[in-house]
Order: C-alpha cells, then sequence, then structure tokens
C-alpha cells in the first residue's frame, strides 16, 4: 500500500502510514507544525469501530475489571518503502528545532 502525503496548510506537515494489509482500519496519521515552539508530533492511530453488542461486551469486561495479560494493541505492518518514507518525515520534524 502507498504512504500518503497529507495536504499541507501554511506550515503544518502531514503524512498518513496505511499498513500492508489493505484494510483501510489499520492506518496511523502522523502530524506536526514546523512553527510550534512546543515541538510536538501527534500520532492518530485509527480505532477499529465494533458493532454493538462486542462494544457491550466489552464494556461489560471494563467494569468486572477484566484485563488481557497482553494489553490492547492493534498492529500496523509497514513495507520498507513506507519505513523511508517515514524516516524522511520524522528527519523533517527533527529539524524544525
Amino acid at each position: 500500500m502507498p504512504t500518503y502525503k497529507r495536504i499541507s496548510k501554511d506550515t503544518d506537515q502531514g503524512l498518513i502510514l496505511e499498513c500492508s494489509c489493505g484494510l483501510s482500519e489499520h492506518q496511523i496519521d502522523l502530524l506536526y507544525w514546523a512553527d510550534d515552539e512546543d515541538a510536538e508530533l501527534y500520532l492518530s492511530p485509527h480505532l477499529c469501530p465494533f458493532p454493538f453488542w462486542m462494544r457491550l461486551w466489552l464494556g461489560v469486561k471494563y467494569v468486572l475489571g477484566y484485563r488481557s495479560q497482553y494489553g490492547d494493541y492493534a498492529e500496523l505492518v509497514l513495507f520498507k518503502r513506507d519505513v523511508m518514507e517515514l524516516c524522511d518525515f520524522l528527519e523533517g520534524f527533527l529539524k524544525t528545532e
């Protein structure tokens, strides 16, 4: 899957990475502002929606204190070309300081 660059406005720089499996649910959005004095990088993972009954079941488990021993994770598998694009994006972020 290709890497998508967000449309930049003024000084914001963005990148959308999509998983190599091809599902649009497996993506992450990275964003920073070049003139931001705090120099913060925003990572926004796409959250997968569940049907109502699954959300209800997960809510009941949460209220009862159930936690998986493995934690709560999703995944994003990247091709090598996407990793190179990510490196270029992060280098641009590091140069803004």
